[in-house]
């Protein structure tokens, strides 16, 4: 199920079955391959991105290690 729409074809999902089941995948529509973002489920995911936001920090691909060094 997507949580996110992240702009460019990436999203986050949140996988609700099988052996994944409640991990956050970042996918994009296009050419790279799935990436399990570094969450331990969605509420760990959604207390994560609500502390960032009262940060006020630029907020770039939500969820993609790479994108959480540059912001730091």
């Amino acid at each position: 199920m997507a949580i996110c729409d992240q702009g460019c074809s990436y999203y986050a999902v949140l996988v609700l079955n099988g052996p994944q089941r409640g991990a956050i995948w970042n996918i994009e529509l296009h050419l790279s391959l799935p990436l399990k973002a570094p969450y331990s489920g969605f509420l760990d995911y959604y207390e994560n991105w609500v502390d960032r936001m009262l940060t006020k920090k630029k907020q770039f691909w939500y969820g993609y290690p790479r994108a959480q060094r540059s912001e730091e």
